[in-house]
């Protein structure tokens, strides 16, 4: 616990503070928390960060006790990562797990319409469902949309694939699979 001492009349007050949790634990998508301050009311706090993937957005002073909203960025790294937030002058600790990079199954590119195993034949043009595993950024996009160019998007749920070293279109993304052209 943080300790100071606020003088004033009638006498004076001890800020003892505390906070809780302690830390936290954040996938790699990222997300919102708060965190709880404990302290007299007379005592003044203040929170701020120390690192540049965690923002406070709200909470960023108060007297006495209160709530420390924060948000954690997606970590687009492999590594996993931490940071701190001083509030009430307690550490609060952000854990964030990294990126796993994607890995496609054995076998696990087929033909979209029959999902014939392979080795079965794909037509040139065709189009291909791609299983796997962190394949995109965990979300789940049923469908596509059109780029400014009139073209199928090439890159849905933070996922893109090349075929022949081109872009190729995608119809659909998922954690475990991805639709192309």
């Amino acid at each position: 616990a943080g300790s100071w001492i606020t003088t004033g009349t009638p006498s004076a007050v001890v800020c003892t503070s505390s906070i809780s949790p302690g830390s936290q634990i954040f996938p790699t998508s990222g997300g919102t928390n708060t965190v709880s301050v404990t302290a007299p009311a007379p005592c003044d706090w203040a929170a701020s960060s120390n690192s540049g993937f965690l923002n406070i957005t709200s909470g960023s002073s108060g007297s006495g006790n209160g709530t420390v909203s924060y948000s954690v960025a997606a970590n687009a790294g492999a590594s996993a990562r931490s940071g701190t937030l001083t509030i009430a002058g307690q550490t609060f600790t952000v854990t964030q797990a990294g990126a796993s990079p994607p890995n496609v199954f054995s076998g696990g590119v087929v033909n979209n319409a029959s999902f014939a195993p392979d080795p079965a034949p794909m037509a040139p043009g065709s189009i291909a469902a791609i299983f796997g595993s962190n394949m995109n950024d965990g979300s789940q996009v049923p469908s596509s949309g059109f780029g400014a160019d009139g073209k199928l998007l090439t890159t849905l749920g933070a996922a893109s694939v090349k075929i022949n070293g081109f872009d190729a279109p995608i119809f659909y993304s998922f954690a475990s699979q991805i639709g192309v052209q």
